[in-house]
C-alpha cells in the first residue's frame, strides 16, 4: 500500500517510510521497482540535486550480483557522424586539483578496466586529449601501492620507462619500416680481426 508520514515521507509497500523522503520495498518479482517513460525531447528524465560534500550523492549497491550488471548505459541513437558523449563526467573547478573524475577500484585479480571495440571497418579503443609539453603525463602507470612509477607518456610525446627495462620477444617480429625498432638482444661475443693470415686484434663486447 501506499502511505504518507506526518514529515511528508512516502512510502510504497513501506508501513514506516522514516528513513527516506520516498522508499519502495516489497516489489514483486516479476516487477521492476522504479520506471519512469520519458518521451519528452530534450529535458532530464532524472535529474538529482544533491548538495554532497563528503558523502555519496548517488549510492547504487548489488551485493548479490553472479553473471548480471550493476549498470547499463545504452544508446542506439541517429545513425550519423554527430559528436555525442554517451556518458560525460565533468570537473568543472580548476582548482580541484586532487579530484579524479573516475576512479575504479579492483579488489580482484582481473583487470580493472575492458574495452571491446566491434566495428570491424575502423576501431579506435582509447583517446587521451592530454598533455601540453614535457611536464604533463596524459598517461602515468605507477605499482600497487601509487608509490613507484613504472612507465609514462609526456606531452611532448616521450615514453618515459622509470623502471629503465624494455623487453622484446625471443623470435623478432620483424617490420619492413626502417623507422620501427622491432628487435634488441644482450649478449657477450667476440670479434677477431684478420690481415691475410695474422690476428690483427681481439675484441669481446657486451651488448
Amino acid at each position: 500500500g501506499l502511505v504518507v508520514a506526518n514529515g511528508g515521507n512516502v512510502g510504497i509497500g513501506d508501513t514506516d517510510p522514516s528513513e527516506a523522503k520516498l522508499s519502495i520495498t516489497g516489489v514483486a518479482a516479476s516487477d521492476i521497482g522504479l520506471k519512469i517513460d520519458h518521451d519528452i525531447v530534450d529535458t532530464n528524465a532524472l535529474f538529482i540535486d544533491a548538495e554532497t560534500t563528503t558523502s555519496i550523492g548517488f549510492d547504487m549497491q548489488s551485493d548479490a550480483l553472479t553473471s548480471g550488471s550493476i549498470a547499463r548505459f545504452y544508446s542506439n541513437g541517429a545513425a550519423d557522424a554527430t559528436a555525442r558523449n554517451l556518458v560525460l563526467i565533468h570537473n568543472d573547478n580548476p582548482s580541484s586539483t586532487a579530484a579524479f573524475c573516475l576512479k575504479i577500484q579492483q579488489d580482484s585479480q582481473e583487470y580493472a578496466q575492458k574495452i571491446v571495440c566491434s566495428n570491424t571497418t575502423e576501431s579506435n579503443g582509447l583517446n587521451i586529449q592530454a598533455g601540453n609539453d614535457a611536464n604533463d603525463y596524459p598517461i602515468s602507470c605507477s605499482d600497487r601501492a601509487g608509490t613507484t612509477s613504472l612507465f609514462s607518456v609526456n606531452g611532448a610525446g616521450t615514453v618515459l620507462l622509470h623502471k629503465g627495462q624494455l623487453n622484446f620477444p625471443a623470435t623478432q617480429n620483424a617490420s619492413s619500416d626502417a623507422n620501427t625498432l622491432d628487435d634488441y638482444e644482450e649478449g657477450t661475443g667476440g670479434v677477431v680481426v684478420k690481415l691475410g693470415s695474422t690476428v690483427v686484434e681481439t675484441a669481446v663486447s657486451d651488448g
